[in-house]
């Protein structure tokens, strides 16, 4: 997803908030965004996200299942984060919690 301005999210306002920004991808499955995030060089950039975003005690991270084809909007996530603030992680929207498959964020959870 891009704001239209370069190749980045950065721009696509979701909140009045200035320090709240987006970024909406899709993956073909979990494990594949596990690989992505935890053995790649992402993990160093997500490892140092205290250093650019302030805690949260609300997730700010959701996921959920979409069909074939579609194109999530930024409403759409928005409404994701708010069903699993709210409720918790469900089949609906969910975090790494949710899916047994996933063990990088274990590991990470307890070091």
């Amino acid at each position: 997803m891009t704001d239209g301005e370069g190749d980045g999210a950065t721009g696509i306002k979701v909140s009045d908030d200035p320090r709240f920004i987006i970024n909406l991808s899709v993956w073909q499955s979990p494990e594949t965004l596990e690989q992505f995030v935890w053995n790649t060089i992402h993990k160093q950039y997500f490892q140092r996200r205290s250093n650019w975003f302030e805690p949260s005690k609300d997730p700010t991270f959701v996921m959920w299942w979409i069909a074939a084809g579609h194109h999530p909007t930024p409403a759409e996530a928005m409404d994701k984060l708010a069903e699993l603030k709210s409720g918790g992680s469900s089949e609906r929207a969910f975090g790494w919690d949710f899916l047994p498959s996933i063990q990088l964020w274990k590991q990470q959870q307890q070091s």
